[in-house]
């Protein structure tokens, strides 16, 4: 969602009308993210998508018949365990803030590191360093945040449970993103795909997408909604 399909913090047009042509092309359209499950179960309702994964798999929503079903991942008791965790980062990094709508968020936590406040890139990797010395604990740098959760599920792991659901085979399958948070899917999928500001992050990449846009978040997914309905 976040730098993918916006742009500089906002929601353009043409990717809103990206997302209608390709819905209206008959194929299944769906959005893998790290943002809230508040955030979630309103954009669900307003875009013309068949499934909303949030908060990095902990559980999506989904769209049948115009009703909408949730499926729960991640488990929320896990957040108290969560908030005690942040307080220790605090301690050792007073500059930390939790994102806006982390009170919108049931199974992580998120830190923010490039919404409303910026956090130098050395900061950002000695937190992900704290995080992930835990074997309890997942942690991913998205363009925005860190988010980090208890258990062992992912962007990846949801995304091929939702699809196994469908009956959607991966092989007919195209997968874009734009940030480090991205990688496990441009692993996982041969038809990957870079919105141009994935170009910050691809010297940190072990695998990079196959294809890189020339434009940027929203902008590049236009672009890529123009190529897929070609075919």
């Amino acid at each position: 969602m976040d730098d993918t399909l916006t742009l500089r913090g906002q929601l353009p047009a043409v990717a809103v009308a990206g997302l209608e042509k390709i819905k209206a092309s008959g194929r299944t359209l769906g959005i893998v993210s790290g943002c809230s499950y508040g955030w979630a179960a309103c954009l669900v309702r307003l875009l013309p998508v068949d499934v909303f994964i949030f908060e990095n798999g902990a559980g999506y929503f989904s769209k049948e018949a115009g009703r909408i079903h949730l499926t729960e991942v991640g488990r929320p008791e896990d957040r108290r365990e969560l908030a005690f965790l942040f307080s220790d980062l605090k301690k050792e990094f007073p500059q930390l803030k939790l994102a806006a709508d982390d009170d919108l968020r049931r199974y992580d936590c998120a830190v923010d590191v490039g919404q409303e406040q910026h956090v130098d890139a050395a900061t950002v990797e000695l937190v992900l360093q704290r995080l992930t010395a835990r074997p309890e604990i997942q942690a991913r740098p998205s363009s925005i945040h860190i988010n980090f959760w208890k258990g062992t599920f992912n962007k990846a792991s949801t995304l091929q449970h939702w699809r196994e659901t469908k009956n959607i085979a991966k092989e007919s399958s195209l997968y874009v993103g734009d940030s480090l948070n991205d990688e496990p899917l441009f692993v996982e999928y041969a038809m990957s795909v870079g919105v141009a500001n994935v170009a910050r992050h691809l010297a940190r990449m072990k695998k990079r997408p196959v294809w890189i846009l020339k434009g940027e978040g929203g902008e590049g997914f236009a672009e890529l909604s123009d190529l897929i309905c070609r075919r």
